[in-house]
């Protein structure tokens, strides 16, 4: 059975929160669409949804749209650090000069994420990801 597992970032609160069911949100959030039952919230937060995309790292850590990750192809040897993204309904992860889809091939390791260490994106000059 598959795992359907979001978090949400609260850009107001600069937090995650994390779901099993992303109609368990118990806050007011907008993002592209709203939450009808929130409408009568005084107050509503910009957030980020992410989704798990279904598959853990080399350290049994789950993996996440806008994680930064080091992969390693498992017949070369070579490591690339991307971010994980999600287009033409698939995951996969975006160097700046590749994308690697078939998640087969690498180890994966997350190192962080987009939102909370600003210091990677830095480290590794990943800011056009972005």
């Amino acid at each position: 059975m598959e795992e359907y597992k979001f978090r949400v970032w609260d850009y107001k609160e600069k937090r995650y929160y994390f779901y099993d069911n992303i109609f368990d949100v118990e806050r007011p959030y907008t993002e592209t669409s709203t939450f009808p039952q929130y409408e009568s919230y005084p107050e509503y937060h910009e957030v980020s949804v992410e989704q798990y995309i279904g598959r853990k790292d080399i350290n049994d850590k789950n993996v996440y749209k806008n994680d930064i990750v080091k992969i390693t192809d498992c017949k070369t040897g070579t490591e690339y650090i991307g971010v994980v993204k999600f287009g033409d309904c698939s995951f996969y992860i975006d160097t700046g000069y590749s994308s690697h889809y078939r998640w087969v091939d690498y180890e994966i390791e997350v190192l962080g994420n987009i939102r909370e260490d600003k210091e990677l994106i830095e480290k590794y000059n990943i800011g056009e990801l972005i």
